[in-house]
């Protein structure tokens, strides 16, 4: 399928959200990765038909992903579609993810809190807030046939079931909503 088509049927697949995005700020938690660009992309190319405005926030954590050669790269490309993008440098460095016994659940932690500041930064302009996160439901899914093979084929016991528990919970919780604004949605 070609990205036209597939532009077009996402478009009319979520044409009831667009519309509800008329005269707000969309602001993309971006990460520099495909499922987010391709979100930024698809936005930003709708932000006229639909009346809306579209900013990126990337957190560069982890550091040693964000080099100054990504940094300008994304700059370059991002800046030729008009999209501005609003870096924040991390106050935490690589070196809290080196003994952890799950690197992924610190970065994941530390992406999630600084997710939180982004509020701060709209605390007076909430109501015209369109939060979107450019993430994909792959890790969803890895799970999902993570949970069917490990059941097939391990004996469960109490500490496999214990790894599968945090696991989901880490997963899922991506995918849920873990705050309330004042309004209550």
């Amino acid at each position: 399928m070609k990205l036209q088509n597939i532009f077009k049927k996402w478009e009319t697949d979520n044409k009831p959200y667009l519309k509800s995005c008329s005269g707000r700020e969309i602001a993309v938690a971006f990460s520099g990765g495909k499922d987010s660009s391709v979100c930024l992309l698809f936005l930003n190319k709708l932000k006229e038909s639909y009346n809306f405005t579209v900013k990126a926030y990337l957190y560069t954590f982890p550091v040693q992903r964000y080099t100054g050669n990504f940094h300008r790269s994304l700059k370059e490309y991002w800046d030729k579609l008009g999209v501005e993008i609003d870096y924040h440098k991390a106050d935490e460095d690589d070196s809290i993810l080196e003994n952890s016994p799950n690197p992924c659940r610190v970065c994941q932690n530390v992406r999630k809190n600084q997710l939180l500041e982004l509020f701060k930064l709209y605390r007076n302009r909430a109501k015209k807030l369109v939060l979107v996160s450019g993430h994909s439901l792959w890790d969803l899914a890895g799970y999902a046939v993570n949970r069917l093979v490990a059941s097939e084929l391990i004996t469960e016991s109490r500490l496999e079931e214990a790894a599968g528990e945090e696991r989901f919970t880490e997963v899922a919780q991506r995918f849920y909503p873990f705050f309330t604004m004042p309004e209550g949605y």
